[in-house]
């Protein structure tokens, strides 16, 4: 049995797919080409930098017996003006003729994908340097890899803001299609929704599925307000036809003002977690809807973040999470006014929340005037009513009582734990059994 589990162990990795990988160009400061480790024949590499082209042309990349130096790479464009990347094997080496001391001080990147991501024609990579807009409308499938670049200039900027910038906006997203932002960088499994490396990953999703009352509620969002990541890296995908912007503007994000009534987005830490909020547009209190978030955390030691979802008069909700959380959801079958979202401390790790808010539609009465709680499972959400522009959402100027009663309690205080190790733990037991019974 001992032979056959340090078996099983041995060939647990053997599950896990190959990834794309990051490599920071401030730890390679050896004269002599030096091999970067794990890399696959076929694979492709790029350059995410706002270093100085003099230090980008002292460095220079190695395989199959050809060179190129950083220089070249970063500013080799396709005609769409995405970066065509370098193809290259397993003995890809890397050197450079800049002083440590310079090297050390280098902010750049260099992503290495995998040849399975290499070899997939809409496959992209995209660096936000610059203001862009990417036109997918008559995809089938794509797979983005969005690139910060490290920028040094705070000016304008406040001192939670951070260094890596990547925003993405004005979406247009077709019914029928589905659009998901990704933390981390992508493995094989990248094209696999139900893979669970790929599910633990996603961190935003249009449509969006949820539980309300006891049913599962599934809402297509035609408003995406813009979003906005302070990482290094996100990867995105879209089935279907699609059309962003992305750039590397920084917008600051405490308060966030959403587009419209029925919506979806994101409110994100920064470089620095503050205390931060989301105000919803208010739709009247004749309404029907439901609110809520997706929340993924990677908070450190004790932290903690607490968000409370407030609607009208003492409606509430206020859940406080601690270490890591997967796809954490909380919704309510009233309309929002406003998200607070209020970390233990500036630096508690990182976390992504998926905000949403629909309406459903007036509020229909019986004969004993008792409302009517909003159904239970929807496709889509109500338009937009036209009021919804008169009253920006602002929980001072709501009305202070509410028109139905909800279904939960007027303040809702839990403590929610979630750990990636306990999912692991679950699988290889899974493998283990499966081993010990064949």
């Amino acid at each position: 049995m001992t032979r056959t589990l340090f078996s099983i162990f041995l060939l647990i990795p053997a599950v896990f797919s190959a990834s794309s990988t990051i490599h920071k160009l401030s730890s390679f400061n050896n004269t002599v080409a030096t091999p970067i480790k794990d890399v696959l024949d076929g694979s492709k590499i790029y350059l995410s930098s706002r270093d100085k082209a003099a230090y980008l042309g002292r460095i220079t990349l190695s395989t199959q017996g050809a060179s190129k130096t950083l220089l070249n790479l970063l500013n080799d464009f396709d005609d769409a003006g995405l970066p065509r990347g370098w193809t290259v094997n397993s003995d890809l080496t890397i050197s450079t003729t800049n002083s440590e001391g310079l090297t050390k001080n280098l902010t750049g990147e260099l992503l290495i994908v995998t040849p399975t991501m290499a070899k997939d024609p809409n496959f992209l990579v995209v660096p936000a340097r610059s203001a862009m807009q990417l036109d997918r409308s008559t995809a089938t499938d794509t797979t983005i890899v969005f690139l910060a670049a490290h920028s040094q200039n705070t000016d304008g900027v406040p001192n939670y803001a951070g260094f890596n910038h990547i925003r993405v906006e004005n979406i247009a997203q077709p019914p029928g299609t589905t659009l998901s932002f990704y933390r981390y960088l992508p493995n094989d499994n990248y094209q696999d929704v139900t893979n669970l490396d790929t599910i633990q990953r996603r961190i935003f999703s249009n449509p969006l599925s949820y539980f309300v009352g006891g049913a599962m509620q599934s809402t297509f969002f035609t408003q995406i307000d813009p979003i906005q990541f302070s990482q290094s890296s996100v990867w995105f995908r879209g089935v279907g036809g699609f059309k962003l912007n992305v750039s590397d503007s920084y917008v600051d994000t405490a308060t966030i003002q959403t587009g419209a009534v029925t919506v979806t987005g994101m409110s994100n830490n920064q470089l620095g977690s503050i205390n931060s909020q989301v105000k919803f547009m208010f739709a009247g209190d004749t309404r029907m809807g439901t609110s809520g978030y997706v929340l993924t955390t990677e908070l450190f030691g004790d932290s903690h973040l607490a968000l409370q979802l407030n609607g009208q008069g003492t409606l509430s909700s206020t859940v406080q999470y601690n270490g890591t959380s997967i796809n954490n959801q909380e919704a309510q079958s009233w309309p929002a006014l406003s998200l607070q979202l209020m970390p233990s401390n500036a630096f508690i790790g990182n976390y992504f929340t998926q905000y949403f808010n629909t309406d459903n539609g007036p509020i229909i009465t019986s004969a004993s005037s008792t409302a009517s709680p909003p159904p239970s499972v929807s496709s889509s959400a109500a338009p937009n009513p036209s009021s919804t522009t008169n009253n920006p959402g602002n929980s001072s100027s709501a009305p202070t009582t509410s028109s139905y009663q909800s279904t939960s309690p007027s303040v809702e205080t839990t403590t929610k734990f979630s750990s990636t190790s306990f999912i692991m733990l679950s699988v290889i037991a899974t493998l283990l059994h499966n081993a010990l019974n064949f």
